[in-house]
């Protein structure tokens, strides 16, 4: 069993940590025809909109990618480098966990 919670971490850089984003199992995501989604926070009814590169990014935050992790699967998806990413990806996981849309495991840590 995982309890989901969010770890309050004031970071710059977030790829720098080794911490895995662990989505929230409250959150209800909805993919638009153009590849964006609508996710709900059904905890604290706080809703967010992404673009289709911010539903692939919520795609791979599957629990066991970290954040540095996650920008080289954007990057290959798209042909660039990880490097050219990683700071976009580290936003947008700084903004979910500010609204609790995700949560860090840190690796080594009892479940």
């Amino acid at each position: 069993m995982v309890i989901f919670f969010i770890l309050p971490v004031i970071v710059m850089n977030r790829s720098d940590l080794d911490i895995i984003p662990v989505p929230n199992p409250a959150v209800v995501s909805r993919e638009a025809p153009d590849g964006g989604s609508v996710m709900v926070n059904c905890d604290t009814g706080t809703a967010v909109a992404v673009n289709a590169t911010g539903t692939l990014v919520w795609k791979f935050i599957d629990g066991r990618r970290s954040p540095g992790a996650i920008a080289e699967a954007v990057g290959s998806h798209f042909g660039i480098a990880r490097e050219t990413v990683q700071a976009d990806v580290d936003a947008l996981l700084a903004t979910l966990a500010d609204d609790g849309f995700v949560g860090y495991e840190i690796p080594g840590t009892l479940r």
